[in-house]
């Protein structure tokens, strides 16, 4: 346990030379994705449509409680938040290399279980510290930044593919640019960063503008080489609302995930080797191709040695590959937190709730919905308010009210 620990902090004093940018486009785009609109589909200098809805009711909930109370919730909490992403990776660790003493597939349980419910932790945290939550308000914004980097590349640890590229190339451009960019454009990008990440990390049930010819992808062309937007596109179903429809949907979706983070991690690895992620981003800048190939060699000895610590079996790494998927999968109720996230057309297909004056949804089930969703569930109010660490989520909410923030549909219904 004690060279365990000891891994630990060696993979959060290490260097790295992560970059958290937001990538803004040389030109306007057109909007792409059909997330449902708000009221007045205004754009403002902070992004789109969606983000200008956003900061609209900022302003409002602002202005019903009052800057004080708005900055105490935003107040970060650098303590409390990496001693439990510490603690997440710690057990992970453990229990990735405990697999050898486990008899037949209770490893499985425990990956699906423990493990699963550690990787959405390590998940939500890491992306608390994206957003400073979990600064140092002492330091200069320059140090700042890169103690985010650092610990973002070390607190990803360990996973087979995580979710680094992600967090650190995507998901701070999503807040400005929600459903201004299709699939296409994003494979097609030659921006550092992903000018819309959360549209390759959730994009299950998100129908484009101009349907099949947005997908794009990659090298081939106009061919469909995202997997999830194939399931989406060849094996979703929207004409049945029986039980056999929805049981093929939810096995549509659960193969396409499970299927698709298993590619990832192979494909991965082949950056690791050849210094290139270019088959899926051609049109990448070189800075971007060294990044993603110097994450990929650091994660790769990272799995190298949870597999050592193992006894070198390979339930370890299956362990942490269960782990990172089955959170998102039907029919766990934290499935629900990807299919909630935004409306995704004009009927709102897909998603529980969705409505033609509500681009941004957040699904509540209690606190005990809340704990196993480690808070992540409270999508709405973060799109607000970004820095607002996800312990003070819910307790913004109360605060705001069902003005703004209404009841949602149960998850189980989302899933539907």
């Amino acid at each position: 346990m004690v060279s365990r620990l000891l891994f630990i902090l060696a993979l959060l004093h290490a260097k790295t030379d992560a970059v958290l940018e937001i990538a803004r486009p040389r030109q306007p785009q057109p909007k792409a994705i059909r997330i449902a609109p708000p009221d007045r589909p205004t754009t403002d200098s902070r992004g789109g449509a969606v983000a200008a809805w956003h900061a609209e009711r900022k302003n409002a909930i602002t202005k019903k409680l009052g800057a004080e109370v708005i900055a105490k919730l935003e107040a970060p909490t650098p303590g409390r938040t990496l001693g439990c992403l510490v603690a997440a990776d710690a057990l992970l660790i453990g229990l990735a290399t405990y697999t050898p003493h486990l008899d037949g597939l209770w490893w499985l349980g425990f990956a699906s279980t423990l493990g699963a419910y550690c990787s959405l932790a390590q998940f939500a945290l890491l992306h608390d510290v994206v957003h400073g939550g979990a600064d140092d308000l002492s330091q200069p914004i320059g140090e700042r930044r890169e103690r985010r980097e650092q610990i973002l590349k070390c607190g990803s640890q360990p996973s087979v593919f995580g979710y680094w590229l992600y967090l650190a190339l995507g998901h701070l451009n999503h807040h400005a640019a929600t459903g201004d960019y299709s699939a296409k454009e994003l494979f097609a990008s030659d921006q550092l960063a992903f000018e819309d990440g959360d549209l390759f990390f959730a994009s299950h049930r998100q129908e484009s503008t101009n349907g099949a010819a947005d997908d794009g992808g990659g090298i081939i062309g106009d061919m469909t080489i995202s997997i999830s937007r194939f399931a989406y596109r060849y094996l979703w179903r929207f004409d049945q609302d029986d039980d056999i429809g929805l049981s093929r949907n939810a096995l549509a979706y659960a193969w396409s995930m499970a299927f698709e983070r298993f590619a990832l991690c192979c494909n991965d690895k082949y950056v690791a080797l050849s210094g290139s992620n270019a088959f899926f981003f051609p049109n990448k800048p070189q800075a971007f191709h060294d990044l993603c190939a110097d994450y990929a060699r650091f994660s790769a000895l990272c799995q190298l040695a949870v597999f050592a610590l193992s006894g070198f079996d390979g339930r370890s790494l299956l362990f942490l590959l269960v782990a990172e998927t089955i959170w998102q999968v039907p029919p766990l109720p934290t499935a629900a937190l990807f299919v909630s996230n935004h409306g995704v057309d004009d009927e709102g297909y897909g998603v529980g709730g969705a409505a033609p004056d509500r681009p941004t949804h957040s699904v509540y089930g209690g606190p005990w919905f809340d704990v196993l969703c480690v808070a992540a569930n409270y999508h709405c109010e973060h799109h607000d308010f970004p820095k607002v660490p996800l312990w003070n989520l819910p307790e913004l909410k109360r605060r705001a009210g069902a003005e703004f923030y209404p009841a949602s549909p149960p998850w189980y219904d989302v899933l539907r």
